[in-house]
């Protein structure tokens, strides 16, 4: 039981890090450049 938990508990932890982590430094970044982040993704106009 414990591997199976293992097993599923360490990809979502992992998917859930990433996308915390994009939601927060990407923005910062996106800010950054000059863009606007919507649904995820950095808008910038060139």
């Amino acid at each position: 039981m414990f591997w199976l938990a293992r097993k599923i508990l360490i990809p979502v932890a992992a998917f859930a890090g990433g996308m915390y982590y994009q939601s927060t430094l990407g923005s910062d970044r996106c800010a950054e450049a000059g863009g606007a982040q919507r649904a995820g993704i950095c808008w910038t106009s060139e």
